[in-house]
């Protein structure tokens, strides 16, 4: 399996003790995934603060990197914990309570993992920001 490091490019918008300030450039890719709202709001603009040692000024074009195995914890934690939060609600609640509670139980559970995706997001989300790889 191939570990390249996907690229994206931001713009420092402002300089802070110990990093910067980004916006990051939506890219091609974005514009024509079925899911572009999904990562952030289509007419919202995307900020990090992202600590680096690098000499930036306002205006430089940046190139941040992000490990893949970020991005594919991220891809699990949206898509597949809600998923399996629904057959599992389901199957023990028509099993172990009754078999007419299974269709509220998979959606109680699927609310559930929901909260749960956002709470470990609030709690790590920050810890698997990007990092800029070099002035462009």
């Amino acid at each position: 399996m191939d570990d390249q490091i996907h690229c994206d490019v931001a713009v420092v918008k402002e300089v802070i003790p110990n990093g910067v300030i980004v916006e990051v450039e939506r890219s091609g890719g974005c514009k024509s995934c079925a899911l572009n709202s999904l990562c952030y709001d289509k007419d919202k603009k995307v900020i990090w603060e992202i600590e680096t040692e690098l000499d930036l000024e306002a205006g430089d074009r940046v190139e941040l990197t992000i490990a893949p195995q970020a991005r594919v914890f991220a891809s699990i934690l949206v898509f597949l914990v809600p998923i399996i939060g629904l057959f599992t609600g389901y199957i023990v609640f028509s099993c172990i309570i009754a078999s007419s509670y299974g269709i509220g139980g998979a959606f109680f559970m699927m609310l559930a993992s929901f909260l749960g995706v956002w709470f470990v997001d609030k709690k790590i989300g920050k810890r698997v920001a990007a990092k800029i790889g070099r002035k462009i």
